[in-house]
């Protein structure tokens, strides 16, 4: 496919090339939303020989979950990826659920992309991720934004999204 620069995939392929073009096996994490679906798309078709894998964590937290990660299966295999469903046994932990949560699922990312021997895992944030975490790191008291490439739990994070709307 020839994509034209005003085309938002033509810059998330051009972020991919720039993020990832040494990385021969990528994982998608997909979490069923608009932002994700779309990654894992633009993921397959920018590929080119590399080994692209898609998962989904399910945290168990809404009673549609399960059927939501039986559907971005479906539509990963559509796409020739292989995929997995991470599952979160969540223990009896007080605190923020919503932290405990992300803090899981970066951490069952990072052991799937190990064990599956993948350069990195793609995340979908957007700059409208990344605009809500400096609002809601300002509010307190600290300003850091997202990094397009990092490290979390022992395992290489790109987020190639980061210049999209």
């Amino acid at each position: 496919m020839t994509l034209a620069a005003a085309d938002p995939a033509f810059r998330i392929h051009a972020a991919l090339d720039r993020l990832a073009a040494d990385m021969p096996a990528l994982g998608v994490a997909v979490s069923g939303g608009g932002d994700s679906v779309a990654l894992m798309h633009m993921a397959a078709d920018w590929a080119r020989g590399r080994r692209i894998m898609a998962a989904t964590v399910d945290h168990g937290l809404r009673p549609d979950s399960a059927a939501e990660a039986r559907q971005v299966g479906r539509a990963a295999r559509a796409l020739g990826l292989s995929h997995a469903t991470l599952l979160w046994q969540r223990g009896t932990e007080a605190g923020n659920l919503m932290a405990s949560a992300r803090d899981a699922r970066l951490r069952l990312l990072s052991g799937w992309a190990q064990r599956n021997g993948l350069s990195a895992v793609l995340l979908g944030h957007t700059a409208d991720d990344q605009a809500e975490t400096l609002l809601l790191g300002a509010l307190r008291g600290r300003v850091t934004g997202m990094s397009e490439r990092s490290e979390v739990e022992g395992a290489r994070v790109v987020r190639p999204l980061l210049g999209v709307r």
